[in-house]
């Protein structure tokens, strides 16, 4: 019985320890003491009378059958212990079902974090600063393409509940950690990715781990295994990066409107819409926010075709006068006259857009919809195919129309719906596709410019061999996706 104290004190000591440790976060504090007390009550009062505990156990639970005759049962009860050892037979029973929780909670909190520190040194791990909807995709996406990974939340704030209980249904690890529970040496990989919408947060938590890994005592100096993958759309960013010693750990910014406007052309080439004949690249954007203004500079940048070719840009957005300012100041470079560039105000919910439609955007043969929200871009694309196909009943110079959706749910079944059809709508970077293994892990447009500059390294300077070796390369290589 010493001994069965000795346990129950140790577990209330430790709950209290667990319990002032997370102090910043009540509700795990409040589990952590109160699952401690309630298990050691639990384990003392079954101590003392294991036997009779179990018969009145058993006992009450009969109260809860419908065919229970009550008499006897509670007649039983008193023929067998005290009402002191009733009242902790009912507990018993009781007690797991509204404290369940608390205790489940309990030995989680305590199982994760060893679950991670026995398992880190034997597997690739793959670690999240914050659990949110795009981490999760990510998560999903790795353990895809991965064998034996180690997935790990380690800042279980109070979230999402049903993307909490999706995490645990995976069999992903969720704890509270610090940056430095967290920095350990392995053979294996380490990436960390500070994903989250608050960018100033990913950049302080990255900085933290880069800074425990660089500056720790012991260890190897050796860090290519670790990558850091932080999402932040500010210039500051990379500058900060660049000016410290990272050895040769690697710093992966994730500019979310940049990578979407990459996998808009790897996706859907420009030069598909070309004509022969007219050698005419004309680019429509609609929409001018972040997506819409990196569109807008990759169109620019690799839309010079040469001098056979002409390429024209239109951006209409309800306040484009802005977008105009924005990219003056962003991209100076653009305000030569050498670039044929337009910015038209119109709102697409009324006649304006139309009157712009009608009066300057007739030869487009690009069009790209970016607006804020998914139904906005795929009425407005819709539109728009319906448009161009009224004007040209008599001619096969519809534009290629592309929108951006972020669900990927409505993605694929706009691609079913309308699948091999004169309706079909051609959608990019979903948030999936854009937070996935394959794009930010296994991009494919990082290998896709090694093997173009290295062919193009190799052979003579003659301009005209250059020419012909890319367009091969690119016909024989790289357009899978495209065709």
């Amino acid at each position: 019985m010493i001994l069965v104290f000795y346990i129950s004190l140790a577990i209330v000591l430790i709950s209290i320890l667990l319990a002032i440790k997370n102090r910043n976060k009540i509700s795990i504090a409040i589990r952590f003491f109160a699952g401690g007390i309630f298990l050691a009550l639990l384990i003392m009062t079954y101590a003392k009378n294991a036997s009779s505990s179990l018969v009145n156990f058993f006992t009450v639970l009969q109260i809860g059958t419908l065919d229970a005759d009550y008499g006897e049962v509670f007649s039983n009860l008193l023929d067998y212990e005290s009402a002191f050892v009733l009242f902790y037979s009912v507990l018993a029973i009781f007690a797991p079902i509204v404290l369940g929780g608390t205790l489940f909670s309990f030995f989680d909190v305590v199982m994760q974090p060893l679950s991670f520190k026995l398992l880190r040194k034997r597997r690739d791990c793959y670690i999240f600063t914050e659990l949110n909807k795009n981490s999760y995709l990510l998560a999903l996406s790795i353990v895809k393409n991965t064998k034996k990974s180690l997935i790990a939340f380690v800042n279980a704030k109070e979230n999402d509940e049903n993307l909490i209980q999706n995490v645990k249904q995976q069999g992903f690890l969720f704890f509270n950690a610090t940056e430095k529970d967290f920095i350990f040496n392995s053979k294996y990989k380490r990436y960390y990715f500070s994903i989250s919408e608050n960018e100033s947060e990913n950049l302080s938590i990255s900085l933290k781990i880069l800074d425990n890994y660089i500056n720790q005592k012991k260890g190897k100096d050796d860090f290519s295994s670790v990558k850091i993958f932080l999402k932040s759309e500010q210039e500051e960013t990379e500058l900060i990066f660049n000016k410290i010693n990272k050895k040769n750990l690697e710093v992966i910014i994730i500019n979310q409107a940049q990578s979407i406007a990459n996998i808009l052309l790897y996706e859907f080439p420009m030069y598909n819409v070309l004509n022969r004949e007219e050698k005419l690249l004309d680019v429509l954007i609609v929409g001018g926010g972040k997506t819409g203004r990196a569109i807008l500079k990759n169109v620019l940048i690799y839309g010079q075709l040469g001098s056979d070719y002409r390429l024209k840009v239109k951006l209409i957005d309800k306040d484009a006068d802005y977008v105009k300012s924005v990219m003056s100041k962003e991209c100076p470079e653009f305000n030569n006259k050498n670039y044929d560039i337009e910015y038209f105000n119109a709102d697409i919910r009324t006649n304006e857009f139309i009157k712009v439609l009608d009066e300057q955007c007739k030869t487009c043969n690009y069009i790209v919809v970016c607006l804020q929200t998914d139904e906005l871009s795929i009425q407005t694309a819709l539109y728009l195919k319906k448009y161009y196909a009224s004007k040209n009943i008599h001619e096969l110079k519809i534009p290629m129309v592309v929108t951006r959706i972020m669900d990927e749910v409505k993605s694929e079944n706009l691609k079913l719906k309308t699948f091999n059809s004169s309706k079909e709508l051609l959608s990019f970077g979903t948030d999936a596709n854009l937070f996935s293994f394959e794009n930010l892990l296994d991009n494919p447009l990082d290998k896709l410019a090694l093997n173009v500059h290295s062919s193009y390294c190799k052979i003579s300077k003659n301009i005209i061999d250059r020419k012909e070796i890319i367009k091969n390369y690119y016909k024989n290589e790289t357009n899978r996706k495209s065709d």
